[in-house]
């Protein structure tokens, strides 16, 4: 498949995939009429119970839905007919060269005995939750003192003096992030709500012990076999986390702040145990069945039966 940047190039196909946040559909229609003579798919996710509007109105406008995770499926299709979960395909080379794991360890500055916890994502995104993740790590630090936080974040609105906590701005190449995972020891990802999870995922695939809100799109993959799954509630979102099309009439998850800590402690003093180590093989194992082998065959199969549907 590849992108459509004439008319003359959409007049020439019978199925279209969208593969965009379905924020305004109609403007795209409007650029491209032809779209209104094919059969349209979006793949889009959403990380509420509840679509916004905007959503509602540029689904309504496509013949099909596809998302990566069950939870995502069960949001979508209380608005449209026919949604199929189609998941991410996860697949990642772990390599870096001397010369990035060197860069990146210069910008940690590790010592010989730090436990590194990590997190990758907007710091300003509300959805992340990282103030939490931030509060319940100064909770427990003291009763793990050689931890560390990482915070690997586009641009940081949450300045810190406090020396245990590293947040990362810099633009990383891919080895380097990579080279960002093997120094760690464990990803937390303390969300309202995830439609997947990229980065847990590849954590999960690199062997890292995960600790995570347990609600979500990452619960596609995530078990309590794999994984240190923290308790939530589901609630309406709170008027300080509401941001962008996230509203007040939603739901999301609020996990406790000392279930976090709580997680985060056991996993550090159990790091070398087996029900660690044992998680994170079988975390790899599980995420692995998402291999591109795997998802291509749950693709055509999909579009063998829309093929066979419409003969």
């Amino acid at each position: 498949m590849s992108a459509v940047k004439t008319a003359d190039e959409l007049a020439s196909l019978d199925l279209v995939i969208l593969h965009i946040e379905p924020h305004d559909y109609a403007a795209i229609y409007k650029e491209y009429p032809g779209l209104s003579r094919k059969y349209v798919i979006s793949y889009c996710v959403w990380e509420a119970d509840k679509l916004p509007e905007p959503y509602r109105a540029s689904l309504s406008l496509v013949q099909e839905v596809w998302t990566p995770s069950e939870y995502c499926k069960s949001v979508i299709e209380q608005y449209h007919d026919r949604v199929y979960c189609i998941p991410h395909c996860i697949e990642r080379d772990g390599g870096y060269s001397q010369i990035e794991f060197d860069r990146v360890r210069e910008i940690i500055r590790p010592r010989d005995d730090d436990f590194f916890f990590l997190n990758m994502g907007a710091t300003g995104d509300k959805r992340k939750n990282i103030k939490a993740l931030i509060n319940s790590f100064r909770s427990c630090a003291d009763q793990i003192p050689q931890a560390r936080l990482i915070l690997k974040a586009p641009l940081s609105d949450s300045t810190t003096s406090d020396q245990r906590i590293t947040t990362i701005t810099n633009f990383l190449s891919d080895g380097e992030v990579n080279a960002l995972y093997a120094i760690s020891n464990v990803y937390v990802s303390t969300h309202h709500g995830e439609g997947w999870g990229l980065t847990l995922s590849d954590a999960m695939l690199l062997g890292i012990p995960a600790i995570a809100t347990g609600y979500s799109g990452n619960l596609h993959y995530m078990t309590e076999d794999n994984a240190f799954l923290i308790p939530s509630e589901e609630r309406n979102i709170e008027t300080d986390d509401c941001f962008g099309l996230f509203s007040g009439n939603m739901k999301w998850a609020y996990p406790r702040l000392d279930d976090i800590a709580s997680n985060m402690v056991f996993v550090a003093e159990h790091y070398d145990n087996d029900i660690v180590i044992q998680r994170a093989l079988q975390a790899k194992r599980d995420v692995l069945r998402f291999n591109r082998q795997q998802i291509r065959e749950l693709i055509h199969g999909r579009l063998s039966d829309l093929l066979a549907e419409r003969q």
